[in-house]
């Protein structure tokens, strides 16, 4: 059995994390985030590490994200971003941000996520999906015209993407928020942009 570091309670974590597993796929995991990010991230250390079984869900949900899906990938982490920033989870906003960057994404709009419909980042297809976001995100529901204007952009496949996209976005925020998993300081580019400076409140 794994056994945590002797750390203690800092930052509102509630596990300690385990920097040495036992399991030899976990330990090529860390090895991987090492080469990938510079670091081990937190949900290996403090969550996968102790129940492995969702770390393979986490790597499928990853192959499906990157292959397996019609709308491109700024429009991915477009709603990463916007899902993570709503919710207030700091360490998946900071994840989406790091991605965006390394994939040349452009930073205006994550920066102005807060400002979606006024600001000249978006265009009108990302206006119209990040609206039908925000009533999700709100009410878990969405309006008649909210989603009639979302239709004039995409396809149904397309929506039923977006809106996976976006559950499973909630699915990593409520994973991360309830134990206390913070920044991993990946997204140096965006900390000034107001996106950063909504999701700290």
């Amino acid at each position: 059995m794994n056994t945590p570091s002797l750390a203690k309670h800092v930052g509102g974590l509630r596990l300690a994390p385990i920097e040495r597993p036992r399991s030899l796929f976990l330990r090529f995991a860390y090895l991987v985030s090492r080469r990938r990010f510079g670091r081990v991230l937190s949900p290996l250390r403090f969550l996968y590490s102790r129940k492995p079984a969702l770390l393979w869900l986490a790597m499928r949900i990853e192959s499906i994200e990157r292959k397996g899906l019609l709308i491109e990938p700024r429009l991915v982490y477009l709603i990463k971003a916007f899902t993570s920033l709503r919710n207030g989870c700091g360490f998946c906003q900071d994840l989406s941000l790091a991605r965006a960057h390394q994939l040349k994404l452009g930073k205006a709009a994550f920066r102005d996520l807060a400002d979606y419909a006024r600001s000249p980042a978006f265009s009108e297809n990302e206006r119209s999906m990040l609206a039908y976001l925000d009533e999700i995100q709100s009410s878990r529901s969405c309006s008649d015209p909210v989603f009639e204007t979302l239709r004039k952009f995409f396809s149904e496949e397309q929506i039923v993407e977006i809106t996976w996209v976006n559950a499973i976005e909630n699915y990593y925020n409520y994973l991360a928020m309830p134990l206390g998993l913070g920044p991993d300081g990946l997204a140096a580019g965006f900390e000034s942009g107001p996106a950063a400076a909504v999701a700290e409140r």
